[in-house]
């Protein structure tokens, strides 16, 4: 056996080492990658101060490995859903009906003028109210008291109710019908006076 066709065994002997090895660095990369790893190039993972050396041509690791799957990005996050205890309106839960919803009977009404009605109704003192028209058309006057803002959260509110009371205009004169409260669906009688007693 002549020194060339010796040494022509120990290059091919090398050559497959090399193989070996860059096709081992490259499976260690993908196993990384596939773990969850930043989506870092194979060639990047690997012991500190070594260098990827280029393939020969015709060896294993010279196409990408079957097995390496492809980077992913991350998932985008779900942007955050308002959660059921958030209140729709203040003071109001969600589920809970709005504050117009409540019903407050109204006690009576007076007659300011051909087209003025002044309602009175007894109700907590925290709340503000108002009287809202739902019919006027002649001779009936139908309305309800509504509660126009509620309480400041989180503000300390006596547990207190009184008799109040509040106007409306109508689109019209009354033409002597009545006033019916459509929270409780009863015709209201006329008062004088202001709200708690007559001052006189």
């Amino acid at each position: 056996m002549d020194d060339s066709s010796a040494a022509a065994p120990a290059r091919t002997t090398r050559a497959r080492r090399a193989a070996a090895a860059l096709a081992g660095a490259a499976l260690a990369g993908a196993l990384l990658t596939a773990c969850g790893s930043s989506g870092a190039p194979a060639a990047a993972t690997g012991s500190p101060g070594a260098t990827a050396s280029p393939a020969p041509v015709g060896s294993p690791s010279a196409s990408p490995s079957p097995s390496a799957p492809a980077p992913t990005s991350p998932a985008p996050s779900a942007s955050p859903q308002p959660s059921a205890a958030q209140p729709t309106t203040p003071g109001i839960a969600v589920g809970e009906h709005p504050p117009t919803a409540v019903k407050i009977p109204a006690s009576g009404y007076r007659q300011d003028g051909p087209d003025r009605l002044t309602v009175f109704f007894t109700a907590g003192v925290c709340d503000k109210y108002g009287v809202r028209v739902e019919e006027d058309t002649p001779p009936v006057v139908k309305l309800r008291v509504v509660i126009t803002q509620t309480a400041e959260p989180g503000k300390a509110c006596p547990q207190l109710v009184k008799e109040q009371q509040a106007s409306v205009t109508l689109s019209g004169p009354m033409s002597g019908g009545g006033v019916v409260d459509t929270a409780t669906g009863e015709q209201l009688p006329v008062r004088s006076g202001v709200a708690g007693g007559d001052p006189r």
